[in-house]
């Protein structure tokens, strides 16, 4: 059978994340590849642990990639610049190398990823990159593939996109064979085995059970996507025996799990039948504490909560994002905040179980009123503690309907995409007095009544900034008494995540460093057809 016939194709897929190795889409891709006789391994390149100015450096990189054809790259829009880098250096030094790109970025801006690949990936990588390498495994270059953009000489190829999967028992689970999976560590590569594998790959196993989105929030890339996919909305969910054989695969190649992370966009929104088979199957055959992230207002019913808690349940997070009238119709997040205070005080009622309740919130946008982070700051005084405010600074996110605005209106430009400026950090606020006291909320809860006392215009007339220092302070404070609050509870997949940490908030004491966008030509367009 073809599907058990080892292919010629070398594959290397390339995760440029900075938080996990836990890239469901790559080691998704990498398992269907594998399954049909492709040699496939992932390295997963941390952008805040790898100079890519550095020549020695990227001189390790290009060795480990010289015994690879097809060099796959996925990432986000604020790593566009660094896979335009390497690219680079790949083309100087291996010409021949056939390098697609893949990913949201690659998704809703083919054209600007096509002037630096050979091919992108605008479907879904299990089946277009699969059909894609299996038609040059067949020496076909000829033909346009669904869900792939090729450069043919100087022409494009490109077919209409495939319809979303939905039978996802054709897929196999995720790659967790972590002996093909490697690392950058110390702007070095090793394999994800032994010493590597505890420190990077750590306690908290994290996995997605569903795909697509409810909302279309305007500043998220679903937006985008309900905008080429109209069955986007529909959430995809794989069937509950499918998630089980991964978690037993990864309990048999990871046996340091201590927990679960479901970082799913819409899990909340799940039936409650798929809920109930969920919970009877993850209680007898995990049993470990969950982390379930993906919670819209509307799903924090009694019905759900109880059925989060029986399961094993031990934190959540829901998104709030702003509470000012003018700032949700902006973000089209129409839920009123009586609703949304009606919720939070529900969720409260669970805090024993939850011991981390966690609400996400959206700050520095450009078309924020003057009294927008006031009105939130004020919600969150009224909101019941103990709780942790995840703040972030608005992100643009290519494609997006905020991002074409901002576009429009110059606060953006094509440029901050190539020059590695879009998005570098959504956690790196402005310093505003407002915001020091948003991050203090996860430090101390602030009353209503000392919080008029902070936010008279007396006092914010005269401290409007403060101090990057004082910034800083804070956001450490809070981390701190996060991690110190989740080891007090028994939650020892921390200690594992502390490096993690400790990068992820790295950009409050080094800035990066100028940057020199590189052409956008650097396609071979002499070279055989991709």
């Amino acid at each position: 059978m073809e599907h058990i016939l080892e292919k010629k194709t070398r594959v290397l897929l390339i995760a440029i994340e900075p938080v996990t190795p836990y890239v469901y889409g790559v080691r998704s891709i990498s398992a269907m590849l594998k399954s049909h006789g492709f040699h496939t391994s992932i390295l997963f390149l941390h952008p805040n642990q790898f100079a890519t100015e550095d020549g020695a450096t990227t001189d390790h990189f290009l060795d480990f990639c010289s015994g690879y054809d097809v060099l796959g790259m996925s990432f986000m829009s604020p790593r566009f610049f660094m896979a335009t880098t390497l690219t680079t250096r790949i083309r100087q030094r291996w010409p021949e190398k056939i390098v697609v790109f893949g990913g949201h970025d690659s998704i809703v801006d083919p054209v600007r990823n096509l002037k630096v690949a050979d091919a992108v990936c605008t479907g879904e990588g299990e089946t277009a990159f699969l059909d894609y390498l299996r038609q040059r495994e067949a020496g076909d270059h000829q033909r346009a593939v669904p869900g792939m953009v090729l450069r043919h000489g100087h022409d494009t190829l490109q077919a209409p996109l495939p319809a979303l999967m939905r039978n996802f028992d054709e897929v196999p689970t995720v790659d967790n064979d972590f002996a093909t999976h490697f690392v950058t560590h110390n702007n070095q590569i090793f394999p994800m085995v032994g010493s590597m594998a505890k420190r990077h790959l750590g306690h908290d196993y994290m996995t997605m059970t569903s795909f697509g989105c409810t909302m279309r929030c305007t500043y998220c890339v679903n937006n985008k996507m309900m905008e080429l996919y109209p069955d986007w909305k529909k959430v995809r969910r794989r069937p509950v025996a499918h998630i089980m054989r991964e978690f037993q695969d990864a309990l048999t190649h990871i046996p340091l799990i201590l927990s679960v992370n479901l970082v799913d966009d819409d899990f909340g929104s799940a039936p409650i039948a798929y809920l109930e088979e969920f919970r009877d199957h993850y209680k007898r055959e995990v049993n470990l504490p969950l982390d379930v992230m993906g919670l819209r207002p509307v799903d924090v019913t009694r019905e759900k909560l109880d059925l989060l808690q029986d399961m094993g349940t031990v934190k959540v997070r829901m998104g709030i994002q702003s509470v000012a009238p003018s700032v949700k119709k902006l973000f089209r997040r129409n839920f009123t905040n009586d609703y949304i205070m009606e919720k939070v005080n529900l969720l409260h009622q669970y805090r024993n179980c939850f011991w981390a309740i966690r609400y996400d919130f959206i700050v520095d946008t450009p078309w924020d009123p003057p009294e927008a982070s006031l009105e939130t700051l004020q919600f969150m005084a009224r909101m019941p503690p103990p709780f942790f405010p995840n703040v972030f600074t608005l992100a643009h996110y290519p494609g997006t309907e905020l991002y074409n605005r901002a576009l429009a209106e110059g606060i953006v430009n094509e440029s901050d995409v190539w020059e590695g400026r879009l998005n570098e950090n959504f956690m790196e606020l402005k310093p505003t007095w407002l915001n020091f006291l948003m991050i203090g909320m996860g430090i101390i809860h602030i009353s209503p009544k000392v919080l008029a006392l902070l936010t008279h215009p007396r006092l914010t007339q005269r401290i409007n900034r403060v101090p990057s220092a004082m910034m800083t302070l804070a956001q450490l404070l809070a981390f701190l008494k996060r991690f110190l609050v989740f080891l007090s509870k028994g939650d020892r997949a921390q200690l594992k995540k502390l490096s993690l940490y400790l990068r992820e908030y790295a950009f409050l004491f080094f800035k990066p460093k100028s940057r020199v966008a590189p052409p956008p030509t650097l396609t071979n367009h002499d070279k055989s057809p991709a």
